[in-house]
């Protein structure tokens, strides 16, 4: 929201790009004025109450519509249904057993080492809207306290991991709907491979090839970030198709 004063006379105030714009104050000289944009306070209430029934009016005739409206197509809804996603930006893990290694190449830049900050309702772990979706996902039920629920979906995923091994995270796709994932990784691997998985690699490293300590000593929230880029840098500066290039010192 921002704020844009109309010459000495009105000041307006602006909800977006191609929003109307509503008087908040008219003030001085001739404020009443046509060419001030500013009403007499009888004219105001008169032009409220005319924007209260036209509203009125076309809600009325927006549910009679609705209500008008005759039976969906049965097969166009099983048609639109039949449609699976294409998921452009995931950085889906690969399918670690128990005991192995963890999976560390989901992401260039994880998160760990950035000051913590406040997450969006939605995103945070106690929105319900996470547990309905690991009830659907693990068809496992939606019912009993936070700890019991965790504990039977931690057992569901476990056992579904070791059933289906490398084809846990194609079955995962499944599940949700979508035919093929982007994958944004350092590296794929065993389970994530074509035609479900497509990898988009990373080449952040590539556009800073100078010493970047100075710049990352900035800010707390990329000193962390600058070092990994360092890190994914040097396998490229070893490859044979850049060790002679001269664009990569």
């Amino acid at each position: 929201m921002d704020w844009a004063v109309g010459g000495s006379n009105h000041v307006e105030k602006r909800r977006g790009e191609g929003s109307t714009l509503s008087t908040v104050a008219c003030i001085g000289p001739g404020a009443y004025s046509p060419a001030s944009g500013c009403l007499p306070s009888k004219e105001i209430n008169m032009t409220r109450l005319a924007i209260r029934v036209a509203v009125a009016v076309l809600a009325f005739g927006a549910t009679r519509a609705a209500s008008a409206q005759g039976p969906v197509d049965s097969a166009l809804v099983a048609y639109i249904a039949s449609i699976r996603a294409i998921d452009n930006h995931a950085h889906p893990m690969r399918p670690v057993q128990a005991g192995a290694p963890a999976d560390s190449e989901f992401d260039a830049l994880p998160l760990d080492g950035i000051p913590p900050f406040p997450l969006p309702w939605r995103l945070r772990l106690e929105n319900p809207e996470w547990r309905t979706a690991q009830s659907a996902l693990f068809g496992i039920p939606n019912n009993g306290s936070d700890d019991a629920f965790r504990a039977t979906l931690h057992a569901r995923r476990a056992q579904e991991l070791r059933a289906r091994r490398d084809g846990y995270p194609a079955w995962v796709l499944d599940r949700a709907g979508i035919d093929v994932m982007l994958a944004n990784r350092i590296a794929v691997g065993q389970g994530l491979q074509p035609p479900r998985f497509r990898w988009v690699a990373f080449a952040d490293a590539l556009m800073l090839p100078l010493d970047t300590r100075g710049e990352g000593a900035r800010s707390p929230d990329t000193r962390s970030l600058y070092a990994k880029e360092q890190v994914l840098l040097r396998p490229h500066r070893r490859a044979p198709s850049t060790r002679s290039s001269r664009t990569i010192v």
